[in-house]
């Protein structure tokens, strides 16, 4: 029969072993990762190259680097970063070349593995790309800004051009010559067969005629001011030529 002492000893051992074994899981994860890991461009492009070389085409000690894999093959890069000393004096006729143009200063060899140096040269073309990426997006910007301006200054000309205080002023006075024709109208008909127009005298005395009559100076002014109002309102609304 199993003493209480003996559960607990078991139950610690099942313990340390399952502890033991993620431990060692985790070890084996993290060596696994580190070996995969890609290497850090921007990293090693700061802490080995950015003393004499800009990530642009702006020469410093040495020349720029951007469009460099471009110009070069992977291996030529290779040869240069590893030992460009040795490379010059190989003979090859670009190295001989670069080096002449920066006064033959040696460029001091660099114990970085092919996958370092080929980051480095990944993190210089997107960083190009990046930066026409942003450039095409502000010539994009500018030119819709452009089409914007042209477009609210074009409008503005186009109502500017136009004389509307006179035409709003001719509006009015043709709607008040309207309605005095349609009064005048409206008395005839009741001298003639006692009803007026229906939208003008709407009781059988013309008592809504009588009224209009004895305020008409008001009744023009409120109607001229209605139709200049409209007028105004509706010559805003409208789209430029």
């Amino acid at each position: 029969m199993k003493t209480k002492g003996n559960s607990q000893r078991s139950a610690l051992k099942r313990f340390g072993m399952l502890t033991f074994i993620s431990a060692l899981m985790l070890t084996f994860a993290g060596l696994f990762t580190e070996a995969n890991a890609q290497p850090d461009g921007k990293a090693i492009f700061k802490a080995n190259c950015s003393s004499c070389h800009s990530a642009s085409d702006k020469k410093m000690t040495g020349p720029g680097l951007r469009g460099v894999s471009k110009k070069r093959s992977e291996e030529w890069l290779q040869k240069w970063v590893t030992n460009s000393i040795e490379f010059v004096k190989s003979g090859d006729a670009d190295a001989v070349a670069i080096a002449a143009e920066f006064n033959n200063m040696p460029m001091p060899p660099f114990t970085l593995s092919n996958e370092e140096i080929k980051s480095v040269f990944v993190y210089v073309d997107d960083l190009e790309q990046k930066e026409l990426a942003d450039a095409n997006k502000k010539r994009v910007a500018d030119s819709l800004a452009q089409i914007a301006a042209a477009s609210s200054t074009d409008k503005e000309d186009h109502r500017s051009n136009i004389p509307w205080l006179p035409v709003l002023v001719i509006l009015g006075v043709v709607g008040g010559l309207l309605f005095l024709f349609l009064s005048y109208v409206n008395r005839v008909m009741v001298d003639a067969t006692g009803k007026g127009l229906p939208f003008v005298d709407t009781t059988e005395n013309g008592y809504f005629e009588k009224m209009i009559n004895e305020n008409r100076r008001t009744v023009i002014a409120i109607v001229l001011i209605i139709i200049m109002v409209a007028a105004r309102t509706c010559w805003n609304m409208l789209p430029p030529m």
